[in-house]
């Protein structure tokens, strides 16, 4: 008699948590066995699914078993890229945690705020102001039409001024 899937299955992860108890391990330790097991389970049925292709198509066996291992090999080069992705996703969250979820992260972006809201404010004052004088020394028939381009350019112009000061911020609560 054979036994199914689900029972070997069953067992399995029944020896796993005997053989980690008797090593000391933790509930989370016994996890982590078990989902790299699950990923051996995984990896190997995707290699013995490539090696069936293999042999179909003409190769010997142990041609089969040695260009599957090739094929699946890990390069410690994707490896070193993947640690450092993972390296620079754990320094954006604590950088991400420390800046925008605390106090000083909130009053971090207030302050932000506040920049792009009064260099945009000013600068539109400005350029209105500017665009009527140029109206007025120009004598002009068409009422408004140099305040009407000096506002937009005083808002970019603020934009411009509100991005530099959230280069500052941004740079002094960068990680060191």
């Amino acid at each position: 008699m054979t036994l199914t899937t689900e029972n070997k299955n069953e067992l399995r992860t029944f020896a796993v948590k005997q053989a980690a108890k008797a090593d000391g391990d933790t509930e989370a330790q016994v996890a982590a066995i078990t989902q790299k097991i699950d990923e051996i389970d995984e990896l190997t049925g995707y290699m013995e699914d490539h090696m069936q292709a293999l042999l179909t198509r003409g190769y010997t066996e142990n041609k089969a078993i040695a260009q599957t291992k090739q094929d699946f090999a890990i390069e410690s080069d994707l490896v070193q890229k993947v640690t450092t992705k993972h390296q620079q996703d754990e320094a954006y969250k604590a950088y991400y945690a420390k800046n925008y979820t605390t106090e000083k992260g909130i009053a971090t972006q207030e302050a932000v705020g506040l920049y792009y809201g009064a260099a945009i404010l000013i600068m539109a004052v400005i350029g209105f102001i500017l665009g009527c004088a140029v109206n007025y020394w120009l004598k002009t028939t068409l009422f408004g039409m140099f305040s009407i381009i000096g506002v937009p350019l005083g808002v970019l112009i603020g934009v411009g001024i509100g991005l530099l000061q959230q280069a500052k911020i941004v740079r002094k609560n960068l990680p060191q």
